[in-house]
């Protein structure tokens, strides 16, 4: 038979026959096929291939005072359900105070009237009283007595009456005075609170910065103890904490700009250097000497 030319090769070699092995079909094979001998799997104490411990992909997170480790992808929801856990709380605990600063209110307000009605239930009695101050009693008694004895025993309980009527608005009116200082004083608790909670470093320190600065501001201590709104105070130290960092950023400035030394300004027609005489003002010597210079 016939040698067979390879058109690929494009040489007059002859070709094997289909389905013959290549003589380096084997060696190529061999020297591609992976060394399995050389990566010998990890082995234990019992002989047993050691399985590669999964990748950590938890974290610690720290929920209501209590630690947990979940998957780094849960975290976000977490934060966010804290985060609207904490504004429903905020919600919620302002919506308390304002029921209670309205049921405070209205209980002021039926006080207040019930206020009025007992102040003019005793104009009315002193005014009755007056009436029976301008009685002539010695005349009226030798007239009548028994209309007399009468007249008096009415005056005397109207006294009675203003008496326990003015007892009763004094108890009251102390009751209230210290109704109102305790709710200031539990006011002034809450809002304590509260500033220690969204303001860091609160504490004496602080507050005698802030008092310092709201008097710069023009207020007065007086005015500032009497303020039971955390939200003024807040709004204060935002204020303070801006004035600070103005301030800071100035002296900055001020540092980093360069100190040239200023230069003095030229005098016109004066003798430094530099100054160029006036000929009108020269003698006749002087100016001679000064066109010899080649002036003018």
């Amino acid at each position: 038979m016939d040698e067979t030319t390879n058109p690929v090769m494009g040489s007059g070699e002859a070709t094997p026959a289909s389905g013959a092995p290549h003589p380096d079909a084997a060696s190529t094979h061999e020297a591609d096929a992976p060394d399995h001998a050389s990566v010998a799997p990890e082995l234990d104490a019992d002989g047993n291939p050691v399985q590669p411990e999964p990748e950590d992909d938890s974290e610690e997170v720290e929920h209501e005072g209590q630690k947990y480790r979940l998957p780094k992808a849960l975290k976000p929801l977490l934060m966010m359900q804290s985060d609207y856990t904490r504004k429903t709380q905020e919600v919620a605990e302002t919506r308390r105070a304002l029921e209670e600063r309205q049921q405070q209110f209205q209980q002021q307000a039926q006080a207040v009237q019930e206020n009025i009605r007992d102040y003019a239930r005793l104009t009315a009695l002193d005014e009755q009283l007056a009436q029976y101050q301008q009685v002539n009693w010695q005349a009226l008694e030798a007239e009548d007595p028994i209309r007399a004895g009468q007249l008096f025993r009415q005056m005397s309980l109207l006294r009675d009456q203003r008496a326990g009527l003015a007892q009763q608005l004094a108890a009251k009116e102390q009751q209230r005075s210290e109704e109102t200082q305790r709710e200031r004083a539990k006011r002034l608790q809450e809002a304590e609170a509260t500033l220690a909670r969204e303001i860091k470093g609160w504490g004496p320190d602080l507050k005698a910065k802030l008092a310092e600065f709201s008097e710069k501001q023009g207020f007065t201590r007086a005015e500032l103890a009497g303020v039971d709104d955390p939200r003024v105070i807040k709004i204060l130290h935002a204020a303070y904490v801006g004035a600070e960092l103005l301030q800071k950023q100035l002296a900055a400035a001020r540092a980093a700009a360069p100190q040239t030394p200023a230069k003095p300004v030229p005098t016109v027609g004066g003798k430094g250097q530099g100054a160029r005489p006036d000929p009108a003002r020269m003698s006749m010597d002087d100016y001679a000497a000064w066109r010899r210079k080649g002036n003018g």
